[in-house]
C-alpha cells in the first residue's frame, strides 16, 4: 500500500477516533485492515493516535516542538510554531508532517534561503498574497511547504525515497 493510500486511510480512522468511544477505535481498525488486508492496531490516548500494522507505523500527536528524529539534512522550520506532527513509517521510508501556525509571511523565501545554504536544489511558488510552496530535494530527500498567509498556518512534508 502506498504511503499517500495509508496516509489517506489513517486520516479517515483519526477521523472516527475524534469521534469518540473504543467501539469506533475497533471500528476504525477494522476499515484500514480491510483496506490494506494486513492486521492493524490502533492506539489513542491522549492527544496522540498511533497506528501500526504489517509494514507500517504512524504516529499522529500534538507537539509543541520540532521532531528529535527529524532527518538531520532537513533543517528546522523557525518562522512558525509546531502545533501537531504526524509520522509514517512504511517498509523503511519515512515521511514527515509538520503543521505551524503563527507562520511569518516571508516565510517562504527564508526557508529556501536556508535549505539553499545546506546544500538543497529548491523552487518557490507564490500565489500572490495567498501564500505559496518551497519544495526541495537533496539526495534521496525531499520537503513541500505549504503557507496559508491568511491564515498565517503552514505544513511542512519530509520524506525519503529510502536512497538518503
Amino acid at each position: 500500500m502506498s504511503v499517500m493510500r495509508l496516509s489517506a486511510l489513517m486520516m479517515l480512522a483519526i477521523g472516527v477516533l475524534v469521534l469518540g468511544a473504543c467501539s469506533k477505535e475497533k471500528a476504525a481498525e477494522k476499515a484500514l485492515e480491510a483496506a490494506s488486508g494486513h492486521k492493524v492496531d490502533i492506539e489513542q490516548g491522549g492527544q496522540s493516535v498511533k497506528v501500526e500494522g504489517e509494514g507500517f507505523k504512524a504516529d499522529l500527536s500534538a507537539a509543541s516542538e520540532w521532531p528529535a528524529d527529524m532527518y538531520a539534512d532537513v533543517p528546522e522550520f523557525t518562522f512558525g510554531k509546531v502545533v501537531r506532527v504526524h509520522r509514517v513509517d512504511e517498509g523503511g521510508a519515512k515521511k514527515f508532517n509538520i503543521f505551524f501556525t503563527g507562520v511569518t509571511d516571508d516565510c517562504m523565501d527564508r526557508y529556501a534561503e536556508t535549505l539553499k545554504q545546506r546544500g538543497w536544489t529548491t523552487q518557490v511558488v507564490s500565489m500572490g498574497g495567498q501564500g505559496g510552496m518551497v519544495s526541495g530535494e537533496k539526495g534521496g530527500l525531499g520537503i513541500n511547504f505549504a503557507h496559508n498567509r491568511a491564515e498565517k498556518t503552514g505544513m511542512l512534508a519530509a520524506f525519503s525515497s529510502g536512497a538518503e
